[in-house]
This record gives C-alpha cells, structure tokens and sequence, in this order.
C-alpha cells in the first residue's frame, strides 16, 4: 500500500496537503517524539487511492528556478516598517488583496503564545496578526481546502508561508489559479515547536501578552527577542545572539529534519514572490540602508510582477548574487549542528531545557579564544586610534 505512511516519506515537511487531499480524512497530523507534526495513516479509512503520494511535494519536488527580477524594498509607513521584518513588504501586499475583496492566509501565534497556525483573514486587523517572524512551524490546518473553495468561487486569495507549505498548496490543488497569489519567505528551517514550548515553560515572565522574534529595539541587524505585558511594558529583552532558543534555531541545532535537505529551496515552491531580510545590504546599496529594516522581494512570475507593481513601494532592483550572497538559504541547506541526535535523546530526560540548548551551542574552546582574542585586537586598536588624536 502506497501512503505517507511509508518509511520512505522520512524526509516529511509537515506541509499538511496529504491531509487536505484525503478523500476519507484517513490522514491526521500527530507529534513525532521530536516535537514536528507527521502524517499518520488510519488504515481502516484508507482506500488504497494514494493521492496523499502524488500530492506530497517531497516525493514530487519541483525544478529549480531563478526569480524574474530582485528588489530591495520599503514600506513606505515608516511605523509599520518599524514593527516588521523583511521592510513590512507582506502588510501592503496583503491589504491590496483584501481591497479586491479577497482572503489573505497567513501565520498567527496562538493565545498562549506555545505555538502558531495558519488563519484567514478578511479584513486590516485579521492580517495584522500575520505580521511578524514566527520561529515555528505553523499548523496549516485545513487552510488548504478553504483557500481551494474561495478559488473555485472566483475570490481572490493570498496564501503565504514557508516554501515547503507553498509548494504544499500548489500541489494540493493541482491546476492553476488567475486568483491565487502565493508568497514565501527565505527559510533558514523551521525549529521544533517542543522545544520552543520548553523554552517558553521556563523563560516567560508573569504577565506576558505579546512575543516579538525580532523587535528592532537594538537595531534591524541585530534584532531581539522581546516579551511584553498588555501595557506594553517590555518584560524580557534579548538580543538574538545572547539568547539560548535563537542561538540553538540559527545553529541549526533542532530544525526540522526535512530543513537539512528542503525539497523546496532555490525556487522550487512555485510561489509568486518570495521576501525576506536584505541583509548585507550596506555592501549593495548604502544609501538605501538606514537600518530600519528593508526587505529583499523575489518577484518570481509575471502574476507576482503585477501584485508587487500594484502597491507603491520605495524600492531598487539589484542583482540576483548580491541577494544570495547576504542570505545563503536561498539556495544552501544547512547542516545539522553537531551533537543533535544526541541533544534529542538526552531533551526527553531533561529537567530543563535551557542549560541543555547552552551546553550543544556552546563553541569549542579554541573558538571562544579565537574570538576573545579577535575583539582584545578590536578594543586595543581603539585605543591607539585615540592616542593618536
């Protein structure tokens, strides 16, 4: 019997299209014992038909491509550029679909914060909850077949998401769309939500209302994870490179492991535009870095030309290896950090989570003294410079 159930669908991405394709809702989505969401089969519904196997974008993965043109771009609301990532490119997106009286699908935490899902919204408010990185992978739910029956009554939809969730939808509804616009992200790889959940157990302050992967209040390049209350008040502040959960995310420590080998890296999602972070920016365009944050646009066919042409953005084309160069997911798996099998092993017996992330995370010795060293040279060629004044 062909389903995903197979051993051989072991490099799963959790996108949930054998789920929304199952013509006997036989497939559930359940929790492996590292914490990622798994297709499981109930053999006593499941009618032999395989179309979870020809829907699944792993087994099926599409040709490489490059985007039609590349952009550096800003929102020209200089508040909400302020409050997002990637230049806040998806909000103006998202608000010219739903001008056109269509549905925007996109990612919301849920109430508690200890995950995230996708949801669709109608309305300015429903996709402000989009906004904003979510290191986690989002439960796509059946989002799948509802943005499937706004298409078939002519409404246009805005679906976004990781690229595997995107070549997901692709391959779930089969034909193409003139109402569909899909949008991705660059993705570094999706962290598990378990570990994620461990982490938030034993770090949230009393009185948290709002989690912030990447508030700028140290910057755009070097961001923060920052925990505030319903006032506001900012009640955990972390810059990315002192905080354990970024530092075991970036280091690729617990990804997901479809992420190691991502079947929809290098344009392989089909999506219409991809966005992320120009980084490295300062290298290309100097002027246009003003370290608010400006978003790199992918525009990757014509339907996403015309989308990304229709709303006024203060915006520059560059070249396709400059925005490669500052963002190396768009076309590089990474590796798994050393030790991670072991970190999985030891994390189900683990008291706490947090001292365990810090010892796998940790650098070598000669590391952490090759870097002492490179910033005493720092600090001792700012003191000459002065003297010399």
């Amino acid at each position: 019997m062909a389903t995903v159930n197979n051993p051989f669908v072991d490099g799963c991405c959790g996108c949930g299209a054998c789920l929304n394709i199952c013509p006997k809702d036989a497939i559930s989505l359940r929790e492996d014992a590292e914490g990622f969401a798994c297709p499981s089969v109930d053999t006593e519904k499941c009618i032999d038909c395989s179309l979870c196997v020809k829907t699944c974008p792993v087994l099926s993965p599409s040709d490489e491509r490059l985007p039609l043109k590349v952009y550096a771009a800003k929102n020209t609301d200089l508040q909400e550029r302020k409050e997002s990532s990637s230049g806040g490119i998806f909000l103006p997106l998202a608000r010219e679909i739903i001008r056109r009286g269509g549905k925007v699908f996109g990612v919301e935490f849920s109430e508690d914060f200890r995950s995230a899902r996708h949801a669709c919204a109608a309305d300015d408010e429903g996709v402000r909850r989009f906004s904003g990185s979510k290191y986690m992978q989002s439960d796509t739910g059946r989002t799948y077949s509802m943005a499937k029956s706004f298409l078939e009554a002519g409404q246009p939809v805005l679906y976004s998401g990781t690229p595997c969730q995107i070549a997901g939808l692709k391959r779930f509804l089969r034909k193409d769309y003139e109402e569909l616009y899909t949008v991705d992200l660059v993705c570094h790889g999706v962290p598990s939500p378990k570990i994620w959940r461990r982490y938030l157990d034993e770090t949230a302050p009393e009185g948290m209302a709002s989690v912030n992967f990447r508030d700028k209040v140290t910057g755009w390049k070097r961001f923060s994870l920052v925990m505030k209350d319903t006032s506001g008040k900012t009640l955990f502040s972390e810059r990315e490179d002192a905080n354990v959960f970024m530092d075991g995310f970036l280091k690729n420590l617990y990804l997901r492991p479809s992420c190691y080998r991502c079947p929809a890296r290098k344009g392989r999602s089909g999506s219409d535009i991809t966005i992320a972070d120009y980084w490295h920016l300062k290298k290309v365009l100097p002027d246009f870095d003003d370290n608010v944050g400006v978003g790199l646009v992918l525009v990757n066919t014509d339907k996403g030309a015309r989308l990304f042409g229709s709303v006024d953005f203060e915006k520059m084309e560059t070249g396709y290896a400059p925005a490669s160069a500052g963002n190396p997911a768009m076309e590089h798996d990474f590796k798994p950090l050393k030790g991670r099998e072991e970190f999985f092993r030891k994390e189900a017996r683990a008291k706490k989570i947090v001292p365990l992330i810090r010892k796998y995370v940790r650098d070598p010795l000669s590391v952490r003294l090759r870097k002492r060293l490179k910033k005493l040279k720092k600090t001792l060629s700012g003191k000459n410079r002065g003297t010399a004044r």
